[in-house]
């Protein structure tokens, strides 16, 4: 997490360093923050080489629950909001477990 503030301002480039982890992080079932709107970073239009941007990456329960409390953002779809006891995990045809979550 790389949230920003007047002291603090964002240091991760977007193009170099933000987008990059994002995208590994969602195509792993994971969601990115892009620390000002809660959208995703790999959303974020790029317009000019060094431009810096806040960054939160991780589980879709935890980048929605750091929109919620730092960004005051309630999210829908994909994300909940408190984490499932339950096992989602599920048995292909040939016997390999999968994850709902993950796709490629």
């Amino acid at each position: 997490m790389n949230p920003t503030s007047l002291a603090a301002p964002a240091k991760l480039r977007i193009a170099f360093e933000a987008a990059p982890f994002a995208l590994l992080v969602e195509r792993a079932g994971g969601k990115s923050s892009d620390g000002i709107t809660g959208g995703s970073i790999l959303d974020v239009k790029i317009s000019a080489v060094d431009q810096q941007t806040p960054l939160c990456i991780g589980s879709a329960n935890e980048v929605a629950r750091f929109n919620k409390c730092v960004l005051s953002i309630k999210e829908t779809g994909d994300a909940v909001d408190d984490v499932s006891t339950e096992d989602e995990s599920a048995t292909s045809s040939d016997g390999i477990a999968t994850s709902p979550r993950v796709q490629f």
